[in-house]
């Protein structure tokens, strides 16, 4: 009877490793699953919004251009004022770093990447896409009224998940 308890209790060591197994296997394809339907909706997110992402780009670009075509009309005219070129050469930087930000912003939205708990304020979040939409909702006439919390605690959270999130909250609301 002993060797009849030892065999049993053998078996159900053995069931319930095998079914920890089952399980862990479960939870990592939960998890893979959870993390494609994320990056499917990252992507549809941007499909839906690339009428937008691509005015934000091209309006840095058109400065450039234009800056550019001023600087090169200077030289051809002999102008070699240094006052005016260093405004050119402003322009030029700071629509360079606006378009940079816009591609920066969409590639953090739309890149698989492993979820990455740091604190966060939500408020910056909350204004980063604000900035990113502007343009959307420009296009659909939408005024956005925003009042942000003064004094709104740091938030321990995956910076793109958050804002995918409120991304997704004004695209609904738009």
């Amino acid at each position: 009877s002993a060797l009849l308890v030892v065999v049993v209790q053998s078996a159900l060591i053995l069931a319930l490793i095998l079914q920890r197994r089952a399980r862990r296997r479960a939870e990592d394809d939960a998890r893979h699953r959870r993390s494609e339907l994320a990056q499917a909706s990252r992507l549809a997110l941007a499909g839906e919004l690339t009428a937008s992402i691509a005015h934000e780009i091209n309006q840095p670009l058109g400065a450039i251009l234009a800056n550019a075509g001023a600087a090169e009309a200077l030289l051809r005219r002999g102008v070699t004022n240094s006052d005016e070129f260093r405004a050119i050469i402003a322009d030029i930087k700071q629509a360079d770093l606006r378009a940079s930000d816009v591609i920066r912003r969409v590639r953090a939205l739309v890149t698989t990447h492993e979820v990455e708990h740091e604190v966060v304020d939500v408020n910056t979040i909350v204004r980063d896409v604000l900035a990113f939409l502007h343009r959307e909702t420009e296009r659909r006439d939408v005024v956005v009224d925003v009042e942000l919390a003064s004094e709104m605690p740091e938030l321990l959270a995956d910076r793109v998940q958050l804002q995918q999130a409120v991304v997704n909250l004004c695209v609904n609301a738009l």
